[in-house]
């Protein structure tokens, strides 16, 4: 029997005083989906398997193969993330008499696209393997498609996808929002979506609406019950949920005071707004900003921002650490070693939480130095920076999960390939 679906802190405290008589399970058990051998299937087997993709716990091969695939994967979080929101059935495991008693150590298994690999090597070898976020890494990575015209035109949409699939992106940032409340604009999408899975990608909606943090504005709500009308449509898209773009900096900030209101609002409309979401099931990842782009430019390394929220004051990221599935770190730097740095506080916050890491990069001017970005350097530089980086979390790899982000899709593909 299904339980009542358990915000992510909770469920991870539940899991750390389970963890070890569930590891020790002496069979598999006959209920799929149920990862952690309790006899209940709920959120705590969600947050079990992360953490064994992860690299940080073990679970049996037999208990984590959600599915029954044959492998153990991000496929199987999304199955039971939807089954615990009533949107799909688990299958039924035959049970075997083999003893399971000694757990299996569970990596990430994917298709293998045969493409070129990301650049491990240093200093920069140009005839070096490219690392594969696909088949040895419990990484993701993501993009932003922001013109949405560019899916649609017979050649910016194949070269880009071709781009995307020959570089192991695992997932697209569509900036879909807004085409989701009429019948035709979802069946567009659906076109998108289809292909996208064809190259083994996955799709969530881009989100942008500044004005959720204003008191009475209901759009996340909105785009969240236009998401769940698609997903009763097309059932079996992966279409996995919504991918906010929620920044401070885009709102107000003529003064401190300014700057704090806007963070109360991001906490008392839009927040409440995201559990509701997922308390359907929806899964909600977060753009956040480090330094001053959260905490405004006189406290961006000095000082936090305390928010009153569940009967509690807590600093503004470990609010909403609490509150989504994935906080996607704009810890904007061109070397591995700033990126990791920048996101150092709000990291911290997600492994408290649970929630999964994105690391994202710039391949834009932003006009905030050449330190900031990768807009005068090359892809093979960008590369190699995250292949670093990737080598660095796998060291200290985060409790619910990471992954990287390219920002955006047409400055990506603009990036010159080399130096030379």
């Amino acid at each position: 029997m299904k339980t009542k679906f358990l915000p992510l802190f909770f469920c991870f405290v539940l899991l750390l005083g389970c963890l070890p008589t569930a590891l020790a399970a002496a069979e598999a058990s006959s209920i799929a989906g149920d990862v952690n051998a309790d006899g209940t299937v709920n959120m705590k087997d969600v947050l079990s398997l992360r953490k064994a993709l992860a690299g940080l716990d073990t679970v049996t091969a037999g208990d984590g193969d959600v599915n029954l695939d044959g492998d153990v994967n991000m496929k199987d979080i999304l199955l039971l993330r939807r089954y615990l929101a009533d949107m799909a059935t688990l299958p039924t495991r035959e049970i075997t008499t083999e003893s399971t008693t000694a757990p299996t150590t569970v990596k990430t298994t994917h298709t293998t696209k045969g493409k070129t690999t990301w650049a491990t090597k240093y200093p920069i070898d140009h005839d070096a393997p490219r690392i594969n976020f696909i088949d040895e890494s419990a990484a993701t990575l993501g993009v932003w498609w922001w013109h949405v015209s560019d899916a649609y035109d017979a050649t910016l949409g194949p070269k880009y996808m071709t781009l995307l699939e020959e570089n192991q992106v695992t997932e697209i940032y569509f900036y879909c929002a807004y085409m989701m409340t009429t019948a035709e604009n979802r069946a567009k999408v659906h076109t998108f979506v289809e292909e996208a899975m064809k190259r083994g990608m996955r799709v969530s909606v881009l989100f942008d609406n500044q004005n959720v943090v204003k008191a009475g504005d209901t759009s996340f709500t909105n785009a969240v019950n236009c998401y769940l009308q698609y997903k009763e449509e097309y059932p079996q898209d992966d279409l996995y949920g919504l991918h906010c773009d929620i920044e401070p900096q885009a709102a107000d900030r003529a003064s401190e005071e300014g700057w704090d209101a806007w963070t109360q609002g991001y906490v008392t409309n839009f927040i409440p707004q995201i559990a509701a979401a997922r308390q359907k099931g929806v899964w909600v990842e977060l753009d956040i900003g480090c330094g001053w782009w959260v905490y405004g430019a006189k406290r961006a390394y000095t000082g936090t921002v305390m928010h009153e929220y569940d009967g509690t004051t807590m600093d503004l990221f470990d609010v909403i650490a609490h509150n989504v599935d994935c906080m996607c770190l704009m810890s904007y730097r061109d070397t591995a070693q700033e990126i990791l740095n920048m996101g150092t506080g709000a990291r911290t916050a997600a492994d408290k939480a649970g929630c999964k890491v994105v690391y994202g990069v710039e391949t834009g001017d932003d006009g905030e130095g050449a330190h900031v970005d990768f807009y005068a350097d090359s892809k093979e530089i960008m590369y190699t920076e995250l292949s670093r980086l990737n080598t660095k979390l796998e060291s200290k790899t985060p409790v619910g999960g990471y992954g990287f982000a390219i920002h955006y899709m047409r400055m990506w593909d603009a990036l010159r390939d080399n130096m030379d």
